[in-house]
C-alpha cells in the first residue's frame, strides 16, 4: 500500500518492533495521537468505597469471544468487592450480546455497555481493566489505570510483546488467556491494594506525551520546508 500511495510521510501510531523516525516515517511512542478528551488527566475525586472496579474490553468486534468466556471465569472465581463493567464495540454481534445479557443477568455486580459515550469516564473510574491487544491499551495507558493485556492472535502477541518494552502491564505467559488461578490471584492483589498496580499506572503516565501530535505536525511542517 505505501509503495502504490508513494506519501512523503507516513505516520504509524503504534510501537513496532522497528521504531522508525526519520524524515519519511513517524512512529514509535513519539507517534501517539490520543483523543482530546485524554488530555484531561485529572481522576476523579477519591471515594472511600469497600469494593473495586474492574473495566473489561475486548475491542470493537471481539472475533475470538474472549469477553464470554472471561465473564464465565470471573463469575466462577467470585471475588468478593469487585464490580465489573463489560463494555462492547459498535460491531460487537447481537447474538453475542445477548448470551452475555443472559449471562451476568442474576449477578448485580456486573454492568454492561455498549460503544458508551463516557467511554473514557468509564475507564477513568476503574481499578484495573482487562483488555486485548488494541489501541486501548494506550488509552489506559494515558489514563494511568492498571491494566490486564491479552493477545488474540500470534500477530497480536508480537504487538503486546513490542509494547511491553516501553510500559508496565500485567499479562499471563505469552499474553496468553490467563488460568482461573492467575486472574483469581490478580484480583485478590487488587483488593489488598498492592503497591504494584499503583507504580504501574505512574510510570506509564510518565511515559506518555498527550502532546505528540503537536510534535508530528512541527515534523511535518519543517519537511516540507
Amino acid at each position: 500500500i505505501e509503495k502504490k500511495l508513494k506519501p512523503n510521510i507516513s505516520i504509524i501510531p503504534y510501537i513496532l518492533k522497528k521504531n522508525y523516525n526519520n524524515k519519511k516515517i513517524i512512529s514509535g511512542i513519539d507517534s501517539l495521537i490520543f483523543d482530546e478528551k485524554l488530555k484531561i488527566r485529572s481522576k476523579p475525586k477519591k471515594v472511600k468505597k469497600n469494593y473495586k472496579v474492574i473495566s473489561i474490553c475486548m475491542g470493537g468486534s471481539d472475533p475470538k469471544n474472549l469477553t464470554t468466556r472471561l465473564i464465565k471465569d470471573l463469575i466462577q472465581i467470585n471475588i468478593k468487592r469487585i464490580k465489573f463493567n463489560i463494555i462492547v464495540g459498535p460491531l460487537f454481534k447481537s447474538i453475542l450480546i445477548k448470551r452475555l445479557k443472559k449471562i451476568i443477568k442474576d449477578y448485580k455486580n456486573f454492568t454492561f455497555y455498549k460503544d458508551p459515550k463516557n467511554f473514557y469516564t468509564i475507564l477513568k473510574r476503574s481499578d484495573l481493566g482487562i483488555i486485548n491487544s488494541g489501541n486501548i491499551k494506550y488509552e489506559l495507558v494515558a489514563l494511568g489505570v492498571p491494566f490486564l493485556l491479552l493477545s488474540n492472535d500470534i500477530r497480536a502477541k508480537k504487538f503486546c510483546i513490542y509494547f511491553a518494552n516501553y510500559f508496565k502491564c500485567f499479562y499471563s505467559y505469552n499474553f496468553q488467556y490467563p488460568t482461573k488461578f492467575y486472574i483469581k490471584n490478580l484480583l485478590q492483589k487488587l483488593i489488598k491494594n498492592y503497591k504494584e498496580f499503583k507504580l504501574y499506572s505512574d510510570f506509564n503516565q510518565k511515559m506518555i506525551d498527550l502532546h505528540s501530535v503537536d510534535k508530528i505536525a512541527k515534523h511535518i511542517n519543517n519537511t516540507n520546508k
